[in-house]
């Protein structure tokens, strides 16, 4: 058996792609490549892979990273690697592609190793409302500066919501100006411990600018995972 990591791109309509859904269809592309996936035990057995950090509905990506174990194992190192890499690119669909497979060097799980994530936002500022209310309440540097930055989140596995403090989990924000456009590109916690949500930060931004956020119309994409 084997241990692999493929790292790949998600862009395009398929951004709408479930996370369960996403492991159905590495399934059925395995299976399409024939790929002989190593299966877990049990009463319901599965196929060992999984997703550094699943991706939010909505979201696009230029690093999704997918850990897989696979039963053939005959031809080692990069032969099998670039084996593998030409078979995944062959049956991946619009909107998904193939960066890299490369071999696991850690026993231990992706998820369990990643610790931080980077995010590139796109928000969309056609009157410059957005850039004066940032100007005036003195930019990134005053929303950094204070003492906690707090934000409603939703309990799991309950309705009821409670007020956390963001602030550790924020490792770095930068804003830019483009053409009718702002530009914010952030590094936040990920990972088994520590996770911070864009939108929970994006929603902290905004209120702390005292105008709504409209989630709709932004674009957010993840840039790099930090394992």
């Amino acid at each position: 058996m084997g241990k692999y990591i493929l790292t790949f791109k998600k862009q395009g309509y398929i951004k709408y792609t479930s996370h369960l859904d996403m492991m159905r269809l590495f399934n059925r592309m395995f299976s399409r490549a024939g790929i002989s996936l190593a299966y877990t035990q049990g009463f319901n057995p599965h196929g060992k892979m999984s997703l550094c950090q699943p991706l939010s509905l909505g979201y696009t990506s230029l690093c999704e990273m997918l850990e897989f174990e696979i039963r053939d194992d005959d031809v080692p190192g990069d032969e099998k690697c670039r084996e593998l890499f030409e078979k995944i690119s062959a049956v991946m669909p619009e909107g998904l592609t193939a960066v890299d497979v490369k071999e696991a060097e850690n026993s231990r799980s992706l998820a369990s190793l990643c610790y931080k994530a980077a995010y590139d936002i796109v928000i969309p500022d056609e009157d410059g409302n957005i850039r004066r209310h940032i100007e005036e309440t003195g930019g990134k540097e005053a929303f950094l500066s204070q003492d906690r930055i707090e934000v409603m989140k939703k309990k799991k596995k309950s309705r009821d919501s409670v007020s956390v403090d963001i602030k550790k989990g924020i490792k770095k924000l930068e804003i830019e100006y483009d053409d009718r456009k702002i530009l914010l590109s952030t590094e936040l916690d990920a990972g088994s411990s520590e996770n911070l949500s864009p939108e929970l930060l994006l929603r902290a931004f905004f209120d702390f600018l005292h105008i709504p956020l409209h989630r709709e119309t932004l674009e957010i994409q993840r840039s790099a995972l930090f394992v």
